[in-house]
């Protein structure tokens, strides 16, 4: 199992801050998630699978790029995903 963390700014859009999930990559993680709230990987996801420009997805403490959301999990992995917050 995954732990996943998110940001108090994301819980409007999931029902949990912090959970366990069984997932292999990224990109299952976020599939595994829509099955609770429909459509949430959009939120995190371009239309290219990019992750957008003012999310950022840690894995272990570690930056994942944009581009790699193919990036493998392990049992026992911590993400963190995160919303910038912006405006004025």
């Amino acid at each position: 199992m995954i732990k996943v963390v998110l940001t108090a700014n994301l819980h409007k859009y999931y029902p949990e801050r912090e959970f366990q999930i069984d997932a292999s990559s990224i990109l299952e993680l976020l599939y595994e998630m829509d099955k609770n709230r429909p459509n949430f990987s959009s939120y995190i996801l371009e239309d290219n699978l990019a992750i957008r420009k003012h999310v950022n997805i840690f894995l272990n403490g570690n930056l994942i790029e944009k581009s790699n959301v193919k990036t493998a999990l392990n049992a026992g992995d911590t993400v963190h995903i995160m919303q910038a917050l912006s405006g004025g």
